[in-house]
Order: structure tokens, then C-alpha cells, then sequence
């Protein structure tokens, strides 16, 4: 039965992302309809360069970072390795600016797959695909990257990654260490931990926007958490989300708009995982909270348990 349920959960990913990618290159050929609002919400459909290429790279490996395991979509987690030879398959749903109009809104469908290249040390391969909630922008990111965790012990764990993620506007190199504190071994009461990461992203130039050249940015990501275990293979996440811009433009803050995150994971069977997160915005002026979430399952296929 449960060999079953995998087969038809992977399935589903697949269709879901083939369906998703073909209404997003079909999207990416139209051009914007005359009058037609793009997803920053503040032109109509022009090709001159804004914040948003920047802040949708920002977005994107914020919400890489946060998945725990992966470099997607802000799940609430601690990162941990796969078994050598173990195989893993992740796939997440959900929106994020709510409160906020249609065309500030996202949805997004996200699959990842990883494999454990020898012991503490993994690779991982996946897809994220965004539109607007009009369906009238969209946007897609392809990323792969490696992670290891060269100290593992019993109430400390190391954890590093090197990500690469690519999207229609540009290019981040991501390093990333994770540091986690444990009560007790195997997470089993609770814990805190810090993600750090530093973002490195270049925007190459747009042929089709005069004067324009290559743009280079650099964001600090900080991401405090602490978790609870409620019970053997339950457990509750609290995580800040921020960055830090070491070179910020005129207009823009060294600091970025803080995220909250709150999570809760339930192990449903030795090789599935539930993963629900609601998320909000702390603005820091009199802006509207934006508010997200999404569910997620991840499936370990044979002989796919996590190491701790």
C-alpha cells in the first residue's frame, strides 16, 4: 500500500510540473497585452528594469534556503543528508503575498529530487515554477547544488551547502552553513539553530533595454529558528527570515523586510513526510502584512532515511 502511495505521488509531481512548465513557456513567448499591469504592479508591461528582477532573485533563494534539505519554497526546517545510494523526492504547493492584489500575488509549485552520494554527503536537482495569481506573469528557477555535514554529533551539527539556482533573470551562487543546537540527540525535544547563507546573483544585460549592462548583487541571508518535538516524528518550527544588502541601492534599506515562519511536520509513514508552513511579513512601515503558506510531501524512496 505504501509503495503505492509513493508511485502515485511522484506521479503527480510529474504531471503537475509538466503542466506547469508548458503554461510557462507559453507565457514567456506572449508578449504583454498594452495596458496590461506586470507583477510589480507599478507599470504597464514595459521592459525597463526595476527592483523586481532583483527582489524576485532575492525571493527565490530565500525561499530555496528555507526548505531545509534543499536550497523552496519556506518550509520551517534543519537540513539533514541522505543514506548512500538513498533517493528523495520533495514536492510543494502554495502561495505567498496574500492580502496584496492579484497581480502581487504568487503561486508556486515546486519538486525537488536528491541522492545520497556517500556518507553525510548529498546532491539534490530541482525545479520551482511561480505565476502570479491572475496566471498573467510567470516565472520559473532550475537550481542543483551539494551539501555535507562535516560535524554530526549528538547536541551539535554542521551543516554546508553550495547551491545554484538560474531563472529567466539571472544567475545566484548561494554558500550556506547551518548550525544546530539540540537538547537532546536525534531532535528529540527540542533546539535551536542559525541558517546563513550569502547570495551571490548577476543579471546579464537585456538586449532589448537601451544603455543597459550587467547587474551584480550580494544578499547576507540570516534565518534564527528553534523547533519543538510534540512527539516521535512531530515536531513544530518558529524561523525568522531576513537579508542583509551590504551594497543597497539609493532607494532601498541595508535591511530586507523580515518574514516570520511557522511550520509543523508529521512523519505519516517511514518513507512520507507531511510539511505545512503558514508565513507573514513584519513590515517595517505602514504597509499591508503579507501573508503566505504552502503543504508539501516528501517521499523517501527505498532506503531513503535521514541521517542524524
Amino acid at each position: 500500500m505504501e509503495t503505492i502511495l509513493i508511485l502515485t505521488i511522484v506521479t503527480g509531481a510529474a504531471i503537475f510540473v509538466w503542466k506547469m512548465a508548458a503554461r510557462s513557456l507559453a507565457l514567456f513567448r506572449s508578449e504583454p497585452a498594452s495596458g496590461k499591469t506586470d507583477s510589480c504592479g507599478s507599470c504597464g508591461g514595459c521592459k525597463s528594469r526595476c527592483g523586481t528582477e532583483i527582489s524576485q532573485i532575492i525571493t527565490g533563494i530565500s525561499i530555496l534556503i528555507a526548505m531545509g534539505g534543499a536550497l523552496t519554497t519556506q518550509a520551517a526546517d534543519t537540513v539533514e543528508t541522505w543514506d548512500v545510494g538513498a533517493t528523495n523526492v520533495d514536492v510543494y504547493m502554495g502561495s505567498e503575498n496574500l492580502g496584496h492584489t492579484r497581480q502581487e500575488g504568487v503561486i508556486f509549485g515546486d519538486i525537488l529530487l536528491g541522492y545520497g552520494l556517500a556518507e553525510r554527503f548529498s546532491a539534490y536537482i530541482g525545479t520551482t515554477l511561480q505565476a502570479d495569481r491572475t496566471l498573467g506573469q510567470s516565472d520559473h528557477q532550475h537550481y542543483l547544488g551539494l551539501f555535507g555535514t562535516p560535524l554530526d554529533s549528538d547536541h551539535v551539527d554542521l551543516d554546508l551547502f553550495l547551491d545554484f539556482t538560474g531563472s529567466n533573470s539571472g544567475l545566484t551562487i548561494t554558500p550556506v552553513f547551518e548550525l544546530n543546537l539540540d537538547r537532546d540527540p536525534d531532535m528529540s525535544s527540542y533546539g535551536i539553530y542559525l541558517r546563513t547563507g550569502m547570495v551571490f546573483s548577476h543579471i546579464p544585460v537585456d538586449p532589448e533595454v537601451a544603455d543597459s549592462a550587467d547587474e551584480v548583487g550580494t544578499v547576507v541571508e540570516l534565518n534564527p529558528g528553534v523547533y519543538w518535538s510534540l512527539a516521535p516524528g512531530s515536531q513544530v518550527f518558529l524561523e525568522y527570515n531576513t537579508g542583509y544588502l551590504p551594497s543597497p541601492a539609493a532607494d532601498q534599506d541595508n535591511w530586507t523586510v523580515g518574514h516570520m515562519h511557522l511550520g509543523f511536520n508529521q512523519l505519516l509513514t517511514e518513507s512520507i513526510e507531511l510539511i505545512t508552513e503558514a508565513n507573514w511579513t513584519l513590515e517595517k512601515t505602514n504597509e499591508k502584512t503579507a501573508w503566505g503558506g504552502f503543504v508539501g510531501i516528501i517521499v523517501g524512496l527505498p532506503s531513503a532515511t535521514p541521517n542524524r
